[in-house]
């Protein structure tokens, strides 16, 4: 598996399904920032208990190194986690799914247009 690393491969995952392309747009910091508070965000979902939100928000952060370094695999953050990179992947793709509902990504969409042609 192809290892994803920063920011615009996070920003990229969100929002590729509506078409956005990484061209149009510059990862600063404003950008960054809009990430962190869309990530920090999943800890108020009620839906999951908070054991599985902080989970979800640690495995994106190690998934793409928003942290500094390299971005892991799921089976490297499994290990650290003591499950399976299966689970790890299942906790991706539901923190994904959350970061594009429109009152995470709102935000972040409006940072990333006002980024456009900034770069």
């Amino acid at each position: 598996m192809k290892r994803h690393q920063g920011y615009e491969s996070l920003v990229c995952d969100i929002f590729g399904e509506r078409g956005e392309s990484s061209e149009e747009w510059k990862v600063d910091d404003q950008v960054k920032e809009a990430c962190d508070v869309a990530i920090a965000s999943l800890s108020e979902s009620k839906r999951s208990s908070l054991l599985i939100r902080v989970r979800m928000q640690r495995a994106l952060r190690l998934f793409y190194g928003l942290d500094g370094g390299d971005g892991r695999t799921y089976k490297d953050i499994g290990r650290e986690f003591e499950v399976s990179g299966q689970r790890i992947g299942q906790l991706r793709t539901h923190g994904l799914r959350l970061l594009r509902h429109p009152s995470r990504s709102k935000a972040l969409l409006a940072v990333l247009n006002s980024s456009r042609g900034n770069g």
